[in-house]
């Protein structure tokens, strides 16, 4: 977080089973031998694309927006991790809350508890909540490529799903008289869901300054949920909702393919780090670069970072610091949109790590 997640390129050792699994691989960055490294970490994160500030985020302020759609994705991470040489395993929790609402079904939903002031509304919602736990696997290894230092590495990714609730609101709604079937839509609920998913990694130095890595994620992804769907009737008048009968559904959900290319600069003896990244993913591209400086004689870090959020499409800053022990690191992080009203911006959130290696 702290690098604006321009994180392919720049190595993390054993927490490659989240941002590229060639690192599990390498070596430690100041060369000493180690065998055991144990750690564990935890991000949130809250955005929205209303211009409304975050804390205060409702539905009334994002219908007073103006924005279509309006949308809102908040996530929730936490890490733990175990490497042993070139293995690394560990279990990584989230939790997650997406939604995405035209300004017209934002105006019914405020509207149905009174009277509704137009004669049809064009709905189009979608909201999502997901909570799971994923089993990771990974391993590194160097691999020969002339004088070029080269590794690369794979993650088995083994999903528990332990809640995923969608609601799905799309068609049109004309207030009526009382006759005639209302507008329908479906929800769907689930307690289990199981899958597995296949990432593949590489870094290689291409000399004493630069870096470069790529990600293939979820490139082999299955993932489905067993719940219970219902399909939800829409009263013509007052737009009350009345639920039909439950139906068990098996709902496949497989994680997006994206691909990572990143570069890191490291000039000999400057102690800083320079990083940027390029995402593709669901056809959309996005950049990312942060920037590092370590102070060696207090074995402290500085880091700045930005990207473009893909549920605002802002540019949003990352700032981040940490501790470099011989045999502990810890590090802090933090995003936002606004500088220095933190309090308005319309994306907050915040990371904490740490590892010990012996």
């Amino acid at each position: 977080m702290g690098m604006g997640y321009a994180t392919v390129a720049v190595p993390m050792g054993l927490y490659g089973i989240v941002w590229n699994p060639s690192f599990i691989g390498m070596p430690a960055p100041d060369g000493r031998p180690e065998a055991w490294t144990i750690g564990g970490g935890f991000s949130a994160f809250d955005v929205d694309n209303t211009g409304t500030p975050i804390l205060q985020y409702n539905e009334k302020e994002a219908l007073d927006s103006g924005k279509s759609p309006a949308r809102r994705s908040l996530d929730n991470q936490g890490v733990f991790a175990v490497r042993f040489v070139n293995t690394a395993g560990g279990v990584v929790y989230s939790k997650s809350l997406s939604s995405s609402s035209s300004h017209s079904t934002l105006k019914f939903l405020a509207e149905r508890d009174s009277s509704f002031a137009d004669p049809s509304y064009s709905l189009d919602r979608t909201l999502e909540e997901r909570m799971g736990t994923d089993l990771v696997l990974g391993y590194g290894t160097p691999i020969p490529f002339g004088t070029i230092p080269l590794y690369v590495g794979a993650n088995l990714k083994y999903h528990l799903g332990l809640s995923y609730d969608r609601t799905l609101l799309q068609g049109d709604f004309a207030p009526g008289t009382g006759t005639g079937v209302g507008f329908q839509f479906d929800r769907f609920s689930s307690t289990s869901g199981l899958g597995l998913s296949v990432d593949f990694g590489f870094f290689g130095k291409v000399s004493d300054t630069l870096s470069c890595g790529m990600m293939f994620e979820n490139l082999k992804s299955d993932y489905s949920w067993k719940g219970t769907s219902r399909s939800y009737t829409l009263d013509p008048v007052t737009g009350a909702e009345t639920a039909g009968p439950a139906q068990d559904v098996t709902l496949q959900d497989p994680f997006p393919y994206a691909v990572k290319l990143g570069v890191s600069a490291a000039p000999p003896e400057k102690n800083i780090i320079l990083a940027g990244e390029i995402e593709w993913k669901e056809g959309q591209t996005r950049w990312r670069g942060g920037l590092e400086r370590y102070y060696p004689e207090m074995r402290l870090v500085v880091r700045l970072g930005t990207y473009a959020d893909e549920t605002s499409n802002e540019q949003l800053w990352c700032f981040g610091g940490g501790y470099l022990g011989n045999n502990f690191v810890v590090d802090v992080a933090f995003v936002t949109r606004s500088l220095p009203a933190i309090q308005e911006s319309i994306a907050l959130g915040g990371a904490v790590n740490a590892a010990l290696r012996f």
